[in-house]
C-alpha cells in the first residue's frame, strides 16, 4: 500500500511536467502508397471504431480448479473527439463507449454476460491551468492538472446459476477526475477519480424470492486510478485501472470492493483497411460480501482477436 501511494505521488509530480504538445498526427491521415501507386491505410484510431471480437478467456475464483474451457464474444462502439475554444488555448476532450457486451461461452457450465450501456469521459485541458484567487488584483496559482468527469450508466454482470441467476447492475457511477498527465492529445492520460455510485443486486435462487433486489450505495466512497497510452499510429494501446469502493448495503451494513484490470492491444494486420488486432487482458476482483454465486476473489484472463470498422 505504501508503495502504491508513493507511486501515485511521484506521478503527480512528474507527469504534469510533460509538455502540453500538440496532438500527434491523426491516424486517419496515415496513408501510404505502394510501388504501383495504390493507397492503403497504415494508421488507425482505437478510440473511433465499431468492434467485434472473440477469444479464449479462462477464469478462476482462486478457491478451486480454474475454468479453462471458456471462450467469449465481444461487441461495442467507441468514439472520441475534441472541441477547441479560444484559438486552441482550451480544449474539451470527449470519450464515449456504448452498447459494449462480452458473453462467455463456457462448455458445460452456466453462461455469463458483461455489458455496459454507456460510458462517457469529459476532460477540460487549458494551456495555462491555474487557480484564480478573487483578491484585488486577482492572483493566479499554477494548477497543472486537467479536470473532468466520467460517468458509467447501465453496467451489468449477469450469471446463470445451477438453480436461478444472479446479476449485479451498476445503475450509475460518476467520478470527478484529475488528469495527472497534462497532455492536449486524446491518446494518453493518467487520472485519479472519486465520486458516488449506486448498484443493484438481483437474485433468483431457491433461498431468495425471484427478482429480489438489494441496494448498494457508495456516497463519494468510490475511487479509481487509470492509466492509458497509445502510440501515434494506433498500433499499440495499453490500459490499466485500479478501483476501490466502500458501499453501504441497505439493511446489511458496509462492504468493500476492489478491482484491478490490465489490457494490451497490438495491431496485427488490416483487411481492406479494417484493422485486426490481438488483445491480452486480465481482471481481478475482491469483495468481502460477494453476491450469491460468486467468490471473494475472482481472477480472469483472456487472449483474443478484434476486427474493427473505423468511424471516420
Amino acid at each position: 500500500m505504501k508503495l502504491a501511494v508513493a507511486m501515485l505521488a511521484l506521478a503527480a509530480v512528474v507527469l504534469p511536467g510533460a509538455p502540453a504538445a500538440a496532438d500527434d498526427a491523426d491516424p486517419q491521415h496515415h496513408w501510404t502508397e505502394d510501388a504501383e501507386g495504390r493507397s492503403f491505410r497504415t494508421g488507425f484510431d482505437p478510440g473511433r471504431r465499431i468492434l467485434l471480437g472473440g477469444g479464449y478467456g479462462p477464469r478462476s475464483d482462486l478457491s478451486g480448479e480454474p475454468e479453462l474451457a471458456s471462450g467469449y464474444l465481444e461487441v461495442g462502439v467507441r468514439y472520441r473527439h475534441q472541441l477547441d475554444f479560444e484559438q486552441g488555448l482550451i480544449v474539451w476532450k470527449l470519450y464515449h463507449q456504448a452498447l459494449w457486451a462480452k458473453v462467455d461461452l463456457r462448455r458445460g457450465t452456466e453462461p455469463r454476460l458483461l455489458a455496459t450501456a454507456y460510458r462517457g469521459r469529459l476532460v477540460r485541458w487549458a494551456q495555462d491551468g491555474g487557480l484564480v484567487l478573487p483578491t484585488n488584483p486577482p492572483k493566479t496559482i499554477p494548477f497543472p492538472l486537467n479536470i473532468g468527469v466520467e460517468t458509467t450508466v447501465g453496467q451489468i454482470d449477469y450469471r446463470e446459476l445451477p438453480r436461478g441467476f444472479s446479476a449485479e447492475i451498476g445503475a450509475i457511477r460518476s467520478e470527478v477526475v484529475l488528469d495527472l498527465w497534462r497532455q492536449r492529445r486524446l491518446r494518453s492520460y493518467a487520472q485519479l477519480g472519486v465520486g458516488p455510485r449506486y448498484d443493484l443486486w438481483l437474485v433468483d435462487t431457491p433461498t431468495a424470492q425471484a427478482g429480489e433486489a438489494q441496494h448498494l450505495i457508495a456516497p463519494f466512497t468510490s475511487g479509481s486510478f487509470t492509466f492509458h497510452h497509445e502510440t501515434s499510429d494506433g498500433h499499440h494501446a495499453v490500459h490499466t485501472q485500479l478501483g476501490a469502493a466502500h458501499r453501504l448495503q441497505v439493511d446489511l451494513g458496509w462492504s468493500s470492493l476492489v478491482t484491478a484490470s490490465l489490457s494490451y492491444e497490438v495491431l496485427l494486420f488490416a483487411i481492406n483497411d479494417l484493422p485486426v488486432s490481438s488483445v491480452l487482458e486480465t481482471d481481478y476482483r475482491f469483495s468481502d460480501e460477494p453476491l450469491v454465486g460468486r467468490s471473494e476473489h475472482e481472477l480472469r484472463g483472456s487472449l483474443g482477436l478484434r476486427l474493427a470498422v473505423p468511424i471516420d
